[in-house]
């Protein structure tokens, strides 16, 4: 368990006091990380984005899993065999290449994620946000 401490500051306009509140939290190793990603992506794409984003990548995953190949690299047939599937349902071809390429983006967002924080160590001192910070104790 980790513990996470979230110091936010607020300046008063009449005398431009900076004001510190502390807050502590606790979490999972695996937690900070579904919050490092939320956070990375909010960065760069409204919320709905984000929600599409993600639930394309859950339905691509199921059929990763179902195919067992979870922990296997993404292959050119298997994008093939899942565009093929998606036009079975009777997608068009312009809504079945923005899922695909919204659920390979976020694959690869996770893996480079994975292999940025792999150890935890990068996680130390870190800052996540701009007031955020990961504590080991």
């Amino acid at each position: 368990m980790a513990r996470v401490n979230r110091i936010s500051t607020n300046f008063k306009n009449s005398n431009r006091e900076v004001e510190k509140t502390l807050c502590n939290f606790k979490m999972t190793k695996e937690e900070f990380y579904q919050l490092e990603i939320y956070r990375k992506f909010k960065e760069f794409f409204s919320d709905d984005t984000v929600d599409r984003y993600f639930d394309d990548y859950l339905e691509f995953i199921k059929f990763r899993v179902l195919l067992g190949l979870k922990c296997e690299p993404i292959s050119d047939k298997e994008i093939e065999l899942y565009k093929k599937i998606l036009e079975r349902r009777g997608m068009s071809k312009r809504n079945i290449k923005t899922k695909i390429t919204r659920a390979i983006r976020y694959c690869y967002f996770m893996d480079l994620l994975d292999i940025k924080y792999l150890n935890g160590e990068k996680l130390k001192d870190e800052p996540i946000g701009k007031k955020m910070f990961l504590i080991k104790k």
